[in-house]
């Protein structure tokens, strides 16, 4: 594979960086473990670049994990990199807010950080500088030494209270007047057919804070944002316990969500979530050392209606040149959900026309039986004289 536009054809413009310039290397596929890994070297540094190409990957090939590993080339290295290799060792050792706002220096053969917040006994018997020279070395190819040193914590010392100014002449408060949730909601691209919301669990979450899950794929913290649901998963373990895993996407990205309920608990609220509902969830994304991914534990959870495409045209199309998931390498829709597509169209008709390949039929036949007509075809190569046997 020479480009990933092979694979994602928008992908350079959801990265932000010019065509070309994130190569992929290699592309692993784990059957047993049901895991996909792939390597891509990237000629700048540029932040979520990870975690878009997982989102992408587990979109690609759904009940599969994906894992990414992205290499830069050495002169990309800057002080953006620097810090978010640290924000990310900051989660894995646990260190608290010890690294927050550190000042960074990067020489030619070390990287030096000085930090305000103390722990240095903490910091040290971590191994934090290997572990960060070591990450460092992973994406960027170089070896350099890091380097903590401790800049002196000086006590607070509080000033007296300024006075109070004059009070001035109360005014009566002009009525606010609070925009609909639809209006709010469509900044963030959700277009709501309905006011109307289903609390799944939690309260229902401020459609003002949401955001696109492009932007928070790869952070931490706690966010709210919206999906519409194309995978759910329950895993039991070995001592009973349930996994729920729900995939969303707004068609920026996609992320987990992920719920872990015990044996004796019977309330599991993600279980009553279903493929194709469309959700907005606030919750706190983390990096899930198991999963080898950031996913999202959710707090709040609501089931809203969204506007889907429509064909308002007055007369309406019958489509004769359509493939599936069935045809290799042209499309990755179900049967099932493209003659769905189309009557909700208005369709009367559609034709799939896979490439020498019938296994699309029954699920079509099944689901197009009660509601219109499908057309099967199949698209064959005809063969050139070179490939015709002498009579």
């Amino acid at each position: 594979m020479a480009d990933l536009s092979v694979l994602f054809p928008e992908i350079y413009r959801e990265l932000g960086v010019p065509a070309g310039s994130v190569i992929p290397d290699k592309l692993e596929l784990d059957k047993e473990n049901k895991r996909m890994t792939l390597s891509v070297v990237s000629k700048e540094y540029r932040k979520g670049i990870r975690g878009i190409l997982e989102s992408k990957l587990r979109s690609l090939v759904p009940g599969y994990s994906a894992c990414v590993q992205v290499r830069c080339a050495a002169s990309a290295l800057c002080e953006e990199a620097v810090r978010d290799a640290v924000g990310s060792l900051k989660q894995e050792l646990s260190l608290n807010g010890f690294l927050d706002g550190a000042k960074i220096m990067i020489g030619e053969d070390a990287i030096h950080l000085t930090l305000f917040n103390g722990g240095e006994k903490i910091i040290e018997t971590s191994g934090a500088a290997q572990k960060l020279s070591e990450r460092i070395r992973q994406i960027f190819g170089v070896q350099k030494k890091v380097a903590f040193s401790f800049a002196e914590v000086k006590e607070r010392v509080q000033t007296p209270a300024p006075q109070p100014p004059a009070p001035e002449p109360v005014q009566k408060p002009k009525p606010v007047v609070k925009p609909e949730k639809g209006a709010v909601a469509a900044k963030a691209g959700l277009m709501l057919a309905s006011e109307e919301m289903t609390v799944v669990m939690g309260k229902e979450p401020k459609l003002s804070g949401l955001t696109p899950i492009r932007e928070v794929a790869s952070e931490t913290g706690v966010f709210t944002v919206w999906g519409e649901v194309f995978f759910t998963e329950i895993r039991e373990t070995r001592t009973g316990a349930r996994i729920v895993t729900v995939s969303i996407t707004d068609y920026t990205s996609s992320i987990n969500l992920k719920g872990i309920y015990k044996a004796y608990e019977k309330d599991m609220p993600l279980t009553r979530i279903a493929q194709g509902d469309t959700l907005v969830v606030r919750g706190e994304i983390g990096f899930d050392k198991y999963a080898g991914d950031y996913q999202m534990t959710p707090r709040d959870i609501v089931k809203v209606r969204r506007i889907t495409r429509r064909d308002e045209a007055a007369e309406k199309r019958v489509e004769l040149h359509l493939h599936t998931n069935m045809s290799a390498m042209d499309a990755v829709s179900p049967a099932k959900d493209v003659v769905r597509t189309a009557f909700a169209f208005g369709h009367r008709a559609v034709a799939i026309t896979d490439h020498g390949v019938c296994q699309a039929f029954p699920d079509a036949y099944e689901e197009y039986s009660a509601i219109m007509k499908t057309l099967f075809r199949s698209t064959a190569s005809r063969p050139t004289m070179s490939t015709i046997p002498p009579a």
